[in-house]
């Protein structure tokens, strides 16, 4: 399962310059490409540079005796270290441990790199409900160098589809919303785990540091949240195995320098994808009741449609159909999409129930509603049959 997961995710970013359909908006894409992408390089960097340096090192405090350095370091390694005190009036720092426990550098790397998974699961399930709907839909249409002579049947194909399934895509939207949702959730969530095995004070670190550079004089926030030398307390069995000996150290944590900056840019960009996520879920929700906003929605992905072949395919169409109809924009020609708006709001005669739409095939081109003639040649832009144009004086 693991190895396929990856296998999805490599593929994910070979497609980011590629051309296959899209089934989804660029909001949803920034969770199970960048997202992703960025989550298991960081934690693919924590894990390489832990296995090239020595993420820890401790050295008995002053006065302590005990066991042996190599043992003293896998113990703290595994049972974590503290946050140092200063004592008072000095800048020196005890060997006794306090304050707050660290013990996420020697899983860290793994956590983040399972986040990066759970990022492109949403796109996953929302492939698996999807069913190349779109694809099956837009077919050569999605070729911006499709044959001329193909595309009349192309676009009567899509015509016809719509017809036919009118209403029917409604649990389409329904799942793409759910999926939406998930996207904002998984944010969310993963800003409150990683707080949590951080030991706390991982929401407000952005904002800790940025604000710390106006402010001297006090321990910076990195420092606080990622220190580079605590303690441990070391308790072992003595040597004749009657007694358990007690040693204070003080350990080094090297990667400490990295993982501060790590971190930092990823609270950076989870607080930005949580509100491009936040304010596309809420987009959604306000468009599908407003007809206004609905048509502003689609004339933003098809500009060159005319505002009142959208109007009347907002009119005509269910929520499911305008969504699928969006999709389709973002997979076809500006200009093919043009004509087959005019083709869709130009078909007046829509089935007003599933019982009465025409279960047959595609329109014949000859004399069909597809059959559209091609724009002037002195004009690049297709125009509607009723728009009047003034001749260049």
């Amino acid at each position: 399962m693991a190895a396929m997961a990856l296998e999805s995710v490599a593929q994910a970013i070979q497609g980011l310059g590629s051309t296959r359909v899209k089934i989804d908006t660029g909001a949803f894409s920034l969770h199970y490409r960048a997202t992703t992408t960025v989550f298991v390089a960081f934690g693919g960097l924590l894990y390489t540079t832990g296995l090239m340096v020595d993420p820890l090192q401790c050295q008995p405090a002053a006065g302590s005796d005990g066991a042996s350095t190599p043992v003293i370091n896998a113990f703290c390694w595994s049972a974590g270290t503290y946050s140092l005190k200063p004592t008072d009036g000095t800048t020196e720092e005890s060997g006794i441990p306090h304050g707050r426990r660290h013990s996420y550098y020697s899983w860290a790397a793994l956590l983040l790199i399972v986040q990066g998974l759970l990022f492109y699961l949403p796109h996953w399930i929302w492939n698996a409900l999807e069913g190349r709907t779109i694809a099956s839909i837009v077919q050569d249409t999605s070729n911006r160098m499709f044959d001329q002579q193909r595309q009349p049947l192309c676009l009567a194909n899509v015509t016809q589809y719509f017809r036919r399934t009118r209403g029917q895509h409604q649990a389409y939207l329904s799942f793409y919303v759910a999926c939406e949702a998930l996207n904002f959730v998984n944010v969310i969530s993963s800003l409150f785990l990683m707080d949590a095995y951080l030991g706390g004070g991982f929401l407000g670190y952005g904002a800790r540091v940025v604000s710390h550079r106006w402010v001297e004089d006090q321990p910076g926030p990195m420092e606080e949240q990622f220190p580079k030398m605590t303690g441990c307390r070391v308790t072992l069995p003595a040597a004749d195995g009657s007694d358990r000996a007690t040693t204070d150290t003080i350990c080094v944590l090297t990667l400490n320098a990295l993982y501060e900056k790590v971190y930092l840019l990823l609270w950076f960009w989870l607080i930005i994808l949580s509100v491009i996520s936040g304010c596309s879920l809420l987009w959604r929700l306000v468009t599908m009741p407003i007809p206004q906003l609905r048509v502003a929605a689609l004339s933003r992905r098809a500009p060159l449609a005319h505002p009142d072949d959208l109007r009347d395919l907002s009119d005509a169409l269910g929520l499911g159909d305008l969504f699928v109809l969006s999709l389709v924009a973002e997979n076809v020609d500006s200009g093919a999409f043009q004509r087959l708006a005019y083709e869709l709001a130009d078909d007046t005669d829509w089935p007003a129930s599933p019982s009465e739409r025409n279960p047959s095939g595609p329109t014949p081109i000859s004399d069909g509603p597809c059959a559209f003639k091609r724009p002037d040649s002195s004009s690049g832009v297709f125009k509607r049959p009723d728009s009047t144009v003034t001749p260049a004086k």
